[in-house]
Order: C-alpha cells, then sequence, then structure tokens
C-alpha cells in the first residue's frame, strides 16, 4: 500500500514538475525558518540560565525618546528609586560600560578589551563565582 502512494506521488511529481518544484522550495523555505526561530528561541530562553536565583533577576530596558530604540541604559538614581518604591526589587546592581575600549599587550599578542564597571553587590545577585570557568 505504501509502494503504491509512493509511486503515485513520484508519477505526479514529474508530470507536474513545476508546481512539485514550486512545492519542494516552499517547503525548504518554511521548514529553514521554522529551525532558525526554534534556534533563536532557545538562545533567548536559555541565556545566562546558569544563575542560582535566575527566576528573580530582571534586567530594566528604556526606551529612548530621540531615537525611539529600546537598550539597557538607565540613569544611575533609578537603582535607588527602584529599591526604595518598589518591594520586589530587594537589591540592585549598576554596572556601567566603559565608552573606550583598553588595549592589552603580552609579549604574544595584543588584545582589545571591552571594561565594564560594577560594584561589589554584583556577586549577590549573579552567580559568576560558583561556576567553574573550564
Amino acid at each position: 500500500m505504501l509502494y503504491s502512494y509512493l509511486v503515485s506521488a513520484f508519477r505526479n511529481l514529474l508530470k507536474n514538475k513545476t508546481i512539485a518544484a514550486i512545492n519542494l522550495i516552499a517547503l525548504a523555505i518554511g521548514l529553514s525558518g521554522c529551525f532558525f526561530m526554534i534556534v533563536h528561541l532557545l538562545g533567548e530562553t536559555s541565556y545566562d540560565n546558569f544563575h542560582q536565583n535566575r527566576d528573580r533577576i530582571y534586567r530594566v530596558i528604556c526606551k529612548d525618546k530621540n531615537s525611539g530604540q529600546l537598550g539597557a541604559r538607565t540613569p544611575f538614581p533609578l537603582a535607588k528609586s527602584l529599591e526604595n518604591e518598589y518591594l520586589h526589587a530587594i537589591k540592585t546592581v549598576k554596572i556601567y560600560k566603559m565608552d573606550s575600549p583598553v588595549y592589552v599587550r603580552t609579549p604574544e599578542n595584543f588584545y582589545k578589551e571591552e571594561i565594564l564597571l560594577t560594584e561589589p553587590s554584583f556577586f549577590n545577585v549573579f552567580s559568576f563565582l560558583h561556576q567553574s570557568l573550564f
């Protein structure tokens, strides 16, 4: 029975080559689109998933008035305001990215590094110290 279905499908493919080609191309595009969406969603939902209190860590996103772009840059006084005004915000962490990169030279290589500045409470919120680097 399966053999007869395969034979009739193959005959229809040979008879209507343009329609079969369009259908196969559409199927390939649809499956690849689904694959890329699933990979993207899995990557987004597993981002920094190794922290111990990952279900209680939130990132504040602000919308720029001029450009309308979303970003994680917020004013520094917002952290104390969140701690004082909202009961759910137990601890806040301020992270500052330096505008210019730092260049590090070793005898073998030359590195361009981005520097982030933070406060000691960073390690109370994020559990980077509990993870092995290797």
